[in-house]
């Protein structure tokens, strides 16, 4: 049986002596007529400036305007069962165009791994304009963003950005429905990409440098972020160079099921000299579109069959990422959650309001159709570079917006339970990485509780939590949330090597949420901002501990804060 995702590999046509390579990953679309879908970046190296810039203005090429560019080859991998008697033999007579392996799964079966080498030819290379509009939109040089391959050669500067949004379509010149099954079934609908959802990234990382090892790996992670347009998808399973143009799928909550709803386009990986470690995807209904107005025509040859995803295990995910908002002041930004949402009580942190006084506080609250906007009073803010790095601020209630619905659907339970164990899966939901004016909905990373800090002085006390979430700029104030959908802390800060300026967005730490909470409930009932002060914590071990300083006073001071 053939396997879905598959390594393209072009090499420039002409003298071999200087033989020119290139290789990244593939879907195969559909069997019967051998046609595979893959990235454009595979052809930075082996197309003119005027082809570019042609295939940017017109949309699309065909394998006329692209003559002779490079010849291309398809590695395609199967596995097979086979008797034990004929392993020997098929080792010895293997077809050199091909890699041959033998897995043993048990003393009864044998399979037989093959991966097999074709030649192919460029039907169309084209792009996906709604795509390339919300890159430009979301993801502007101008903020610091490095997508493009960085060299000197201005033309190839200007080839790479171009074929950033263009992806191509292939077609093998063997009929593979008769080396073996692949099983891809034609549907016109796609569904909706969910925020939260499991998410696998199938490619080959390095390309074609050792396929009989890195072929069609597998990475998990979950849906970071959805583009309104629903065409760019982040997500924070792991992408390596090479597995551009693989496989992009999620997984349905009840049957486990995985669809194919996109194509890998590039790892995610600087941002103004910080690593962010994520991956951005082009969704499949965006392709389609494209392939069904420049190649196909018809949308019933292409779609795959994709199955319904039951989303009621992130309800209480979700419902908790309408309690986390977008703060604002000034030029600075980070996000908050709604503690209190009967008295518009929100918890940011400190550092996100630095300089407030002179400046009007903001909170946007996203609704699931709307987003609503709130002026908001600083009850409390700790000075920069207390223990834990906490502001309160209360909504001022606004004549525009009904309370009924700044409250809508956060009736969630808030409790004492809310404790951290180490090992235990958690999300991160915050306004990271993307800009305000992008109005993007809260992004989600998915990953553990890698360590949980007890007070030095009391073994009881809970004062830290590490987790291994990827956190970015923007997402300060943001909730730690436990699989069931339970608040465990807010995001205060990721390390940050103060040398170099690197960053180190999966080593990050937050306030518990049973040291706020209390101190929350009591305000409630009391309406006294005074207890607000218990926030401010002064035990020199705690704040050492914050401070990553070791307990040697005269030990130098090594700083984390975003």
């Amino acid at each position: 049986m053939y396997e879905e995702t598959c390594v393209v590999i072009a090499r420039k046509t002409g003298k071999r002596e200087k033989l020119e390579e290139a290789s990244c990953s593939g879907v195969v679309l559909d069997q019967k007529k051998g046609i595979v879908l893959t990235h454009a970046s595979i052809l930075t190296s082996f197309m003119s400036r005027g082809t570019s810039v042609k295939l940017h203005r017109s949309g699309c090429l065909y394998q006329k305007d692209v003559p002779g560019v490079c010849n291309i080859s398809i590695l395609l991998k199967s596995k097979t069962k086979v008797r034990k008697s004929d392993i020997q033999h098929r080792r010895h007579g293997a077809h050199p165009n091909f890699y041959t392996s033998v897995v043993n799964c048990s003393q009864q079966d044998n399979y037989e791994t093959n991966i097999n080498s074709y030649p192919a030819d460029i039907i169309s290379i084209f792009k996906c304009k709604c795509f390339a509009n919300t890159v430009l939109a979301l993801l502007p040089e101008s903020d610091g963003w490095k997508l493009s391959e960085e060299t000197s050669d201005k033309a190839v500067e200007l080839i790479s950005k171009i074929l950033l949004s263009c992806f191509v379509v292939l077609k093998l010149r063997h009929d593979l429905s008769k080396l073996g099954d692949l099983e891809v079934d034609m549907f016109p609908d796609q569904p909706q990409i969910t925020i939260g959802e499991t998410s696998y990234i199938c490619g080959t990382p390095f390309g074609s440098l050792s396929p009989e090892v890195f072929m069609n790996s597998l990475s998990k992670g979950i849906v970071s972020n959805v583009s309104r347009d629903g065409s760019l998808v982040l997500t924070d399973a792991r992408c390596i160079p090479g597995s551009e143009g693989g496989a992009f799928y999620v997984e349905t909550c009840n049957d486990l099921q995985r669809r194919l709803c996109g194509i890998v386009v590039s790892p995610l990986c600087w941002k103004n000299n910080e690593w962010i470690g994520m991956a951005i995807i082009c969704s499949l209904s965006a392709v389609f579109h494209s392939l069904q107005e420049f190649v196909l025509g018809n949308p019933q040859e292409v779609y795959l069959s994709l199955t319904a995803s039951n989303k009621d295990k992130m309800e209480n995910i979700k419902a908790m990422s309408r309690r986390v908002v977008l703060v604002t002041c000034g030029s600075s930004w980070g996000s908050g959650i709604i503690v209190d949402a009967t008295n518009g009580i929100v918890l940011t942190c400190s550092h996100v309001l630095k300089g407030n006084h002179a400046r009007k506080v903001m909170v946007r609250q996203d609704l699931d159709h709307s987003q609503l906007w709130h002026n908001a009073e600083v009850l409390y803010k700790n000075v920069l570079g207390a223990v834990y790095d906490v502001a309160v601020l209360k909504l001022i209630p606004n004549r525009k917006v009904n309370n009924n619905e700044r409250t809508q659907r956060l009736n969630l339970d808030f409790g004492m339970e809310n404790h951290a164990e180490t090992g235990a899966e958690v999300f991160v939901i915050g306004h990271g990485l993307i800009a305000v004016d992008k109005e993007l909905t809260p992004s989600l990373s998915k990953g553990m509780v890698s360590k949980v800090i007890f007070s030095p002085s009391n073994d009881q006390q809970c004062v830290m939590i590490q987790t291994t979430c990827a956190v970015h700029g923007g997402a300060s104030g943001g909730a730690v949330v436990s699989s069931s959908g339970r608040l465990l802390g807010m995001v205060t800060c990721n390390a940050k090597d103060v040398e170099s300026g690197a960053s180190y967005p999966h080593v990050n730490m937050s306030v518990p949420f049973t040291e706020l909470w209390p101190v929350i409930s009591e305000y409630s009932s009391s309406k006294d901002p005074s207890c607000f002060e218990k926030l401010h914590v002064k035990d020199k071990l705690v704040e050492n501990l914050w401070l990553l300083r070791k307990t040697d006073e005269d030990s130098d001071e090594v700083k984390s804060k975003l």
